[in-house]
């Protein structure tokens, strides 16, 4: 009897997460049918992208969309990207190459920050290095600019090259993409992230840091400014093959983030702080067997996941049910253990100066 009450507290609070997740996740996003036809500065911040950036300008270029132009930041690169960059420019007349010398102070917050004060457009679309997107993306991505109330838009992103490595990120961007086109309030991811143009001065210059991405969502959300997700189209990215690179670049990823939110959201700091210990219980609970309240919601969650992933299979182009499930659980486990770690060393270097740096690419552009 003693073991029902939990059990039965615990199916409550599933099916109730269940009907509230599933009511959430049907619900209908925002759709925007005007086209928006403003002049859009791509900018692109390259550090030793030899194997990746001549594919990602060549694809930027067949966009059916014309009215662009391509600003690259090459930051200090010691290898062939500034060769490339210069005979594409031959080719290319709305490309701009601007060249950081390798003696000066490198990092994507002081590429971006170089970046904003040289733009041309209306709108600031941030891209990776090695993003790869189709003819009709710049056109898409914009479309919610119609509406003169929006100013910014993050797209959709997905991962280009796979085996297991890379599926666990695909599973984890994936369930992500549902997430923030259905629940969770829009943000930068980095890449894919659209400014609108009068916009620049309230968050530019960016402030010395390895999480360009936190600083931006923190500055949008402090200034207030409205922006959307728009999950029409989706860019293409690499991810790590090994489990090494893996947990290097989600140690960056954590690091930069918790020191961000210390430095501007002490409240935002404790939260995330204590979800993440929360988890660990769960996650510890279920590994030695103690049957509680914690571990069956866990589990259920788990179910969960793929019911989410066959929900939205279509419109998200899901594929492999089984594999981006199996791709996100692994992710969220993987992002415990570093996160951990993460909060230690953010309260520990917080104040010091923490170098960036970039995670190599492993993979070939597809």
């Amino acid at each position: 009897m003693n073991l029902l009450i939990p059990v039965g507290y615990s199916l409550i609070f599933s099916l109730s997460a269940f009907i509230i997740a599933f009511l959430l996740f049907t619900r209908r996003p925002r759709e925007f049918k005007d086209n928006f036809e403003g002049k859009v500065s791509i900018v692109i911040a390259a550090r030793n992208e030899e194997s990746v950036i001549e594919k990602t300008i060549i694809n930027l270029e067949r966009s059916k969309y014309k009215n662009f132009e391509i600003l690259v930041i090459n930051d200090g690169s010691t290898d062939s990207t500034g060769e490339i960059l210069n005979k594409l420019k031959e080719r290319f007349s709305n490309l701009r190459v601007v060249d950081i010398p390798i003696e000066e102070k490198h990092g994507k917050v002081r590429a971006l920050n170089i970046a904003s004060r040289m733009i041309n457009g209306d709108l600031m679309m941030i891209l990776d290095a090695d993003a790869l997107v189709d003819e009709n993306y710049i056109s898409g991505a914009i479309k919610p600019f119609s509406d003169p109330s929006i100013g910014f838009v993050q797209t959709g992103r997905r991962v280009f090259n796979h085996s297991f490595v890379p599926e666990i990120y695909d599973g984890d961007f994936a369930l992500t993409n549902i997430m923030m086109e259905y629940v969770i309030a829009p943000r930068s991811f980095g890449s894919g992230f659209i400014l609108r143009a009068k916009y620049i001065k309230d968050l530019f210059p960016l402030k010395d840091s390895i999480s360009d991405d936190q600083q931006i969502s923190n500055l949008i959300s402090k200034k207030k400014i409205k922006g959307t997700f728009n999950s029409t189209v989706m860019l293409y990215e690499s991810a790590p093959l090994s489990f090494k690179t893996l947990i290097k670049q989600r140690k960056r990823w954590f690091l930069g983030s918790f020191m961000e939110m210390i430095r501007n959201n002490m409240s935002g700091f404790f939260l995330n702080t204590i979800t993440v210990f929360l988890a660990d219980i769960i996650i510890v609970s279920l590994f030695i067997g103690r049957f509680s309240f914690f571990n069956i919601a866990f589990i259920c969650f788990l179910v969960f996941i793929p019911l989410i992933l066959l929900m939205h299979r279509k419109k998200f182009k899901i594929g492999n049910i089984l594999a981006k499930w199996a791709g996100s659980v692994v992710s969220y486990l993987v992002d415990i253990m570093i996160c951990n770690a993460s909060i230690f060393l953010s309260v520990v270097k917080f104040g010091k100066d923490v170098k960036w740096f970039k995670t190599p690419r492993e993979g070939v552009q597809a």
